[in-house]
């Protein structure tokens, strides 16, 4: 099997496992514009000075962005368990393309 392209520190996971509790790595996280800008309305605003409802609008744009990123890491995770099929599957076609080859000749020569 082929190891993944990105070191387990690069990735969103520090000890390299990944969503589904094996070695196949995490997803680098970006963290883009959404970000920056909830960092800059954190400068300009405390949070004890914003209303109710401020708040609840800031947490719905961080549960928003959240679950953005949850789902892009849930789709590469399943692209990369995909690929680890397609080797095993591959793997084990010359594995058994190479065991059938030994039996046969033995079951024909004796």
């Amino acid at each position: 099997m082929m190891p993944h392209p990105l070191p387990p520190a690069a990735m969103g996971n520090d000890a390299g496992v990944g969503p589904m509790g094996h070695m196949s790595g995490g997803v680098p996280l970006d963290l883009g514009a959404g970000m920056d800008r909830l960092d800059n309305a954190n400068a300009m605003r405390s949070r004890g000075s914003m209303s109710a409802a401020e708040r609840a609008q800031r947490s719905r744009e961080r549960n928003k962005m959240h679950a953005r990123k949850s789902r892009q890491r849930k789709k590469i995770a399943l692209k990369m368990l995909q690929q680890d099929v397609q080797v095993l599957q591959r793997d084990n076609k010359v594995c058994r393309a190479g065991c059938m080859d030994g039996w046969m000749d033995r079951w024909t020569d004796g």
